[in-house]
């Protein structure tokens, strides 16, 4: 990938310096030349992105600034006086070795070759040609960039394990979802399972090739083609699918087994830590809101049993009344022997 980095983002014609300016314009006129074969990406390179700039190896502050960082892993820095069309197009024709223009002509003339996507833009970082808008933000090293070229030999290498991401780059789900994507490669190599390889293909742009009948009926799509089983039916993910989920989907079809650390191998040994650490707390404070409600409860119980009036208190009333009844009952009786001795 061959990256440009300006003072701005570019996104407003007056933004840039005449000297940015005039770099962006004959970097992407190089890019509509060659993205077949490479990657071409600019961005800020004074404050958003510094750091990356600094990782490559540029670590003054003259932009503009340029480096292609390759495939193997090297790291390439432009290093001629201008930034000319004709400067930059010798400099990439140098590190591809071999005349591009021929060959790129050729593929313009294949009737399924998409037609070349304009410059993409999502929130300051621009990418011309093949690549993802989401590579400069999110990422590359660990997640695998398939054409209809490269497709079979990645997908169908026998001594890996391929999980496959269908998308489409205008796609407001697959741009939401790559995040699951790349933290699930990214955790697969900080993990060590180099024989796991994450790779995401865009349908807008490239046809899979014909013998691999792959059908899918929304996007994003995650199939697995696990080392020692390429053929159909393939394996589709249903269901959820944050980053765990792939990984988890991962393991249970890889035909190179292996383990993982804890229930979450999403999360950095860090983030696990402070998982645990949040749901011990939210225990602690679960069982002190039952106690209190036990105690409260306890005590509402007490407060009823102390009760001067809780028990006998209607009993007395009644009672007082039985007494005063039996004295009319024995009057009445003694008003009867009365009048039964006045009649004898």
């Amino acid at each position: 990938m061959l990256l440009l980095f300006l003072s701005k983002d570019g996104s407003e014609p007056l933004a840039l310096p005449k000297a940015e300016a005039s770099a962006k314009q004959n970097f992407c006129a190089v890019a509509r030349k060659y993205r077949r074969v490479v990657s071409f990406l600019y961005g800020d390179g004074k404050t958003t992105y510094r750091e990356k700039k600094k990782v490559l190896g540029l670590h003054g502050d003259t932009l503009p600034a340029m480096a292609m960082n390759t495939n193997d892993g090297r790291v390439l820095i432009y290093d001629e006086p201008d930034f000319t069309e004709l400067q930059m197009e010798a400099w990439v024709r140098r590190y591809l070795g071999y005349d591009v223009a021929a060959q790129t002509k050729g593929a313009e003339r294949r009737a399924d070759s998409p037609k070349p996507p304009k410059p993409t833009d999502f929130g300051g970082e621009k990418l011309v040609g093949d690549a993802h808008a989401d590579a400069f933000a999110e990422g590359v090293d660990n997640v695998t960039v398939l054409n209809t070229e490269n497709f079979v030999d990645v997908v169908m290498n026998p001594h890996k394990d391929v999980l496959l991401v269908l998308q489409a780059h205008d796609s407001k789900d697959c741009q939401e979802f790559y995040k699951y994507v790349k933290r699930s490669a990214d955790r697969f190599i900080e993990l060590g399972i180099r024989e796991m390889q994450v790779a995401k293909f865009d349908v807008e742009r490239y046809v899979i090739p014909g013998h691999v009948a792959i059908q899918y009926s929304s996007l994003p799509a995650v199939l697995m083609f696990p080392a020692k089983d390429k053929e159909a039916p393939f394996i589709y993910l249903t269901g959820k699918a944050k980053a765990q989920h792939l990984m988890w989907f991962a393991q249970e079809h890889a035909s190179f087994r292996f383990e993982f650390p804890n229930e979450d191998p999403h999360l950095t040994p860090e983030q696990y830590v402070m998982k645990q650490e949040q749901l011990k707390e939210r225990e602690e404070r679960l069982r002190e809101q039952e106690e209190q409600a036990r105690a409260a409860a306890a005590s509402e119980e007490k407060e009823v049993d102390d009760c001067p009036w809780a028990d006998g208190c209607d009993g007395d009333d009644d009672e007082g009344e039985d007494e005063g009844g039996g004295e009319g009952e024995g009057e009445r009786e003694e008003g009867k022997a009365s009048q039964d001795g006045k009649e004898l």
